[in-house]
């Protein structure tokens, strides 16, 4: 398919009978898995008793983060990727445009399963992405007269995102901004690690007409706008990454009204699952992606009910297939139509519930830092294998490490406190301890997830 074509077929899709939607994703299916048996030693062992066409996806295995990062040579297709070569570029720490073998990006990240995982995705899978934001999500948010309007107002798009590692965010931001060429500047790019007071300065100069963040961070900011340090009157404001409360929501749109507030739920695994819709849906992005809401014991929940997890196969990226893969999520799909016409599925998703923490702050006021920031600090340690960060006491945090098997997990456990230690020193909070707990993270014994960020304290909030 050339580019015209994707574009136009992007573009139309939502449009498309559920009928029809199913025949494309059934056709890519299809394609997948024949590709993954015959390029990836993995998945020819996992399905050598399978037999094509795929009759029932459900008759595939599930298969597992932890699992496939042990099979990491064996579960990508091109065999001049291994492990050791993507640990190699990560720890030179390159540019985020920059690709391993000029090909691939590398993205890693670790999410509500508590464990580590590295993604590759080639250029075909990447222009997938951007044309499912440009091509689906801006139509289904703004009418033309909107559109004109942010071209008008000149368009300067800032995200404010985390910027320490190879994360999917700022990979892909900086690659349409470097595609952008001479017109790159009227995109932004701003670090969550940066301090609240900075951040608003650098905002207040910008002025930005889209603002992009995670919801904790434009909570955060409403916060400031409020209280007047802030004042910018964004068009547009987008947020993804997390889950976000009714009452933060009516915060943020009470704050930059009449911006209009919209979201992206998506994953490292595939950062643009589904886009938001004026009746607060998310639709799914069906044609290129599959998902499968299942219980605690990996059966299918109906419409209309809760998931314990989902299960993602991503139909772009070839060069690491993603099938029926368990995301860790718990989502909701819509029983009947959206209001809003669009016959993609709707669905509602509850993520990760990471918690602002707040510290008292030397003039008085409290200091609050985003879960996003400080969780950065510690999964970019080199050894850290999964992590979690509680808040104990108004001044003291406590951090759990399991290290990577054969470091230091002393060492490494040391390293992760500093670095944590120094953010908050950055922020203002010189006087807040970080103690090494004994015990190592453990995920929530009812939802079986790992809450990586949270505070245990009862009378101090943000």
């Amino acid at each position: 398919m050339d580019g015209l074509s994707q574009k136009w077929t992007l573009y139309f899709a939502n449009r498309r009978s559920p009928e029809a939607i199913a025949r494309i994703q059934r056709q890519r299916l299809d394609q997948l898995v024949d590709y993954a048996k015959n390029n990836s030693p993995f998945y020819s062992r996992i399905y050598q008793n399978i037999a094509a066409p795929i009759v029932d996806l459900r008759g595939l295995p599930v298969v597992t983060k932890p699992q496939l990062m042990d099979c990491f040579d064996q579960w990508v297709t091109d065999p001049q990727i291994t492990l050791q070569d993507v640990h190699q570029f990560i720890s030179n720490q390159h540019h985020p445009t920059q690709r391993i073998v000029d090909r691939y990006s590398v993205w890693i990240t670790s999410g509500t399963t508590g464990e580590p995982g590295i993604f590759l995705q080639d250029s075909r899978a990447q222009s997938i992405y951007n044309d499912l934001i440009l091509f689906r999500a801006y139509p289904a948010w703004l009418n033309l007269r909107q559109l004109f309007d942010l071209v008008r107002l000149g368009f300067r798009y800032t995200l404010i995102i985390a910027t320490g590692g190879p994360y999917a965010g700022v990979s892909s931001w900086e690659q349409v901004r470097q595609r952008l060429g001479r017109f790159r500047d009227v995109l932004s790019t701003l670090s969550i690690d940066h301090p609240m007071p900075e951040l608003v300065r650098q905002l207040n100069e910008i002025q930005p007409v889209v603002l992009s963040s995670y919801p904790s961070m434009l909570y955060l900011l409403a916060l400031e706008q409020l209280e007047g340090s802030l004042n910018i009157h964004p068009e547009m404001l987008a947020f993804t990454g997390e889950w976000i409360e009714p009452e933060g929501r009516r915060t943020i749109e009470s704050a930059f009204s009449p911006g209009r507030l919209v979201e992206l739920y998506g994953a490292s695994e595939f950062p643009y699952l589904a886009t938001s819709c004026r009746q607060n849906w998310l639709h799914l992005n069906a044609d290129w992606a599959i998902l499968e809401p299942v219980d605690q014991h990996g059966q299918p929940v109906p419409p209309g009910q809760p998931s314990h997890s989902v299960l993602l196969t991503n139909l772009a990226n070839y060069v690491q297939p993603i099938i029926r893969y368990d995301l860790g999520d718990s989502l909701t799909l819509r029983p009947d139509p959206c209001p809003c016409g669009s016959r993609l599925p709707a669905l509602r998703v509850e993520g990760r519930h990471d918690e602002i923490l707040a510290f008292p702050g030397a003039d008085g006021r409290s200091v609050h830092l985003l879960p996003m920031a400080m969780a950065e600090q510690v999964e970019i340690t080199p050894g850290v294998r999964r992590y979690q960060i509680i808040q104990t006491a108004r001044n003291a945090l406590q951090l759990r490490i399991e290290a990577v098997p054969g470091s230091d997990p002393r060492q490494v456990s040391i390293n992760a406190a500093q670095a944590l230690r120094t953010h908050l020193r950055e922020n203002g909070l010189p006087d807040v301890t970080v103690s090494l707990a004994d015990q190592l993270p453990h995920p929530d014994p009812a939802s079986g997830k790992y809450r990586l960020v949270w505070s245990e304290i009862k009378d101090y909030h943000a």
